[in-house]
């Protein structure tokens, strides 16, 4: 994990989201992978709170919302790493939005919060293992007009540009390096940066 790593800030989460049917994943059951890492990462791993400042430098940015317990979810990671390092000279970055991280209190308030340190310290070990120096996050709620509150499946996959809007086609369901890397070759293409 890279060092550039920060504290969360305040965070928030609609119990919503933990309600959704996710697909994708079809158990919470951690894989033997996910258990050898989250034995051996450090406690009080820290991430900071996405925010628009994350967009600006980059043309297009690919925002992978995931969750510690997913297997699909996990495997993917490195496949995402590659392909940052892919696209990095085509200016597209990559981050990733670690959801069960934070668990609502009361779905009717939102800004009432309580972080997991466990599912951080687990992605902490996830990123670890896979290899992953992109950035994971937990967004604010309000981050792209509630965006974050409707995510339906894990992995679910969304653009954003450098203007911080939303573009492009969401993606539900892990891919590989070259699905991902025909993606965001598209979507390139879609706003003329092809």
């Amino acid at each position: 994990m890279n060092s550039t790593m920060k504290r969360f800030g305040a965070l928030a989460l609609t119990g919503a989201l933990f309600a959704t049917v996710l697909t994708g994943c079809g158990t919470k059951d951690q894989t033997p992978a996910q258990q050898s890492a989250s034995q051996s990462v450090t406690e009080n791993f820290e991430m900071e709170t996405l925010t628009m400042d994350v967009f600006g430098d980059y043309d297009l940015t690919l925002v992978n919302c995931f969750a510690t317990w997913c297997p699909p979810c996990i495997k993917e990671i490195p496949e995402l790493e590659q392909l940052k390092t892919a696209m990095a000279d085509r200016n597209v970055n990559v981050i990733g939005v670690v959801l069960d991280s934070v668990v609502p209190q009361d779905p009717n308030d939102l800004s009432n919060v309580k972080l997991d340190q466990k599912a951080i310290n687990q992605a902490g070990a996830i990123a670890q293992k896979a290899g992953a120096t992109y950035d994971f996050y937990i967004p604010d709620l309000n981050l792209f007009d509630q965006r974050m509150a409707y995510v339906q499946a894990v992995p679910e996959t969304f653009f954003v540009d450098r203007e911080g809007n939303v573009v492009g086609k969401t993606y539900a369901g892990a891919r590989n390096l070259e699905g991902w890397t025909q993606v965001v070759e598209d979507q390139l293409a879609d706003m003329g940066l092809a």
